[in-house]
């Protein structure tokens, strides 16, 4: 992205983004933003970064903001998804973009132990090493959803660890497998240890779907 900025403005230019996604993770909605030299129409903007990026990343819709808008500190709630292929075949059409799971998954455990990993707590356990970050954090729902073969697990919160929804989902499947009840995942969040809950799934399965501002811009779910 700041390739196709810099080759619209003519001049190298630091692209500030909303949020950070796991490497070979995928986003339906991203923000960023950038300070450009002069003004550009709105619509200009959006076409020329689309003539520069590859064929995977688009810009939907481009809008002019204050200097102080701040595309990551300014964002009030984060939503992520992570797909599960609940089936004992994996799906050649579904492989880039799901965690294969060919157990038997019980749905209920799960969604009765969701309710524990939401509220303001310590999450270090569903992090690696923090170093000197803060592993506080407000998560506003943990849901589970069914579709056929397909699970969707939607997770929103303010901010999230590094690796936390990957580990938080690794979780649930552990209960939808029977690995684990509602006890010992209270104990993760009792005595916050960095990495001890999991396993971290495969990044492939996650996507950005959703960041939200309290005036700007327009908040929308994309899929």
């Amino acid at each position: 992205v700041s390739k196709a900025v810099e080759a619209l403005l003519g001049m190298p230019v630091r692209v500030q983004g909303a949020s950070r996604t796991d490497a070979g993770a995928h986003a339906l909605y991203q923000v960023g933003a950038f300070t450009a030299p002069r003004r550009y129409p709105l619509e200009v903007v959006r076409n020329a970064l689309n003539a520069h990026l590859p064929p995977d990343v688009r810009v939907v819709d481009a809008y002019e903001v204050p200097l102080s808008f701040d595309p990551r500190r300014h964002a009030t709630l984060r939503q992520y998804r992570y797909l599960v292929w609940n089936r004992p075949e994996a799906s050649p059409f579904w492989r880039r973009f799901s965690f294969h799971c060919p157990d038997t998954l019980n749905t209920q455990a799960m969604e009765e132990v969701a309710p524990l990993l939401e509220g303001t707590k310590d999450f270090a356990s569903f992090s690696g090493p923090a170093g000197r970050r803060r592993t506080v954090r407000t998560v506003a729902c943990v849901r589970i959803a069914r579709k056929g073969n397909l699970l969707t697990f939607t997770l929103e919160g303010n901010a999230f660890l590094p690796g936390q929804v990957r580990r938080m989902v690794g979780t649930l499947l552990a209960v939808g497998r029977g690995k684990l009840g509602k006890a010992e995942v209270q104990a993760l969040l009792d005595n916050p240890r960095a990495g001890t809950a999991g396993p971290a799934l495969p990044a492939c399965g996650l996507f950005l779907t959703r960041i939200h501002y309290p005036n700007f811009p327009p908040s929308r779910e994309v899929a």
